[in-house]
């Protein structure tokens, strides 16, 4: 599954196969609310067993939402909660 954030949740979109990945283009704006994924995957009944999160960590993270959470992050932010992973991407 992948989605997009921005104020609000977008998705969960189910992905076939690697080629729609590869063309997946995020949907939204500027802004960004993370509290708006938990609530969109508490809202469709999805609880994963892991959720991953591409930011520049310049958000709310919201509170834990009770399964883990990996922020993959371009900068040197650290989310108030689950583990914080640092990538060098546009800086």
């Amino acid at each position: 599954l992948i989605g997009s954030c921005d104020t609000v949740a977008h998705g969960p979109h189910e992905l076939q196969d690697i080629n729609e990945l590869l063309d997946y283009k995020p949907e939204g704006g500027g802004g960004t609310h993370m509290p708006a994924i938990f609530d969109r995957l508490e809202e469709v009944a999805l609880r994963p067993d892991a959720l991953i999160i591409l930011t520049d960590g310049y958000t709310d993270y919201g509170d834990a939402p009770g399964y883990p959470v990996i922020w993959v992050c371009t900068s040197d932010r650290a989310a108030s909660h689950g583990e914080t992973i640092e990538i060098n991407g546009g800086r």
